[in-house]
């Protein structure tokens, strides 16, 4: 959301700000699935993503990238995260959608 001159709660100045949902020591399982539905805007600069989150310290614990957009419409990134293994790595792959769709 653009905003001009927003100040956060650090007093950092910037012009647009985002939403987070945390659920740290709300949520935790070790069997099941977790999902979410997402409208994703078109444009540069944006980096809404779908995390699972290990209830310790990262990379310890671990981390689920389930879906990154980094602002190229035609893929999402996909990756798993861990002490000694992030960034990119084998574990780290790109989802392509089909001929005539896109992220949005």
């Amino acid at each position: 959301h653009y905003s001009p001159n927003y100040i956060n709660y650090r007093g950092n100045d910037f012009d647009f700000i985002s939403g987070r949902i945390n659920t740290r020591d709300k949520v935790m399982f070790t069997y099941g699935t977790a999902a979410a539905r997402m409208k994703l805007p078109k444009g540069e600069g944006y980096w809404p993503a779908f995390w699972a989150l290990g209830g310790g310290d990262w990379p310890a614990t671990g981390e689920i990238d389930i879906m990154e957009y980094v602002g190229e419409t035609d893929w999402i990134g996909v990756a798993l995260h861990g002490p000694g293994y992030s960034g990119e790595t084998p574990l780290v792959n790109k989802y392509f959608f089909p001929e005539g769709e896109d992220v949005t």
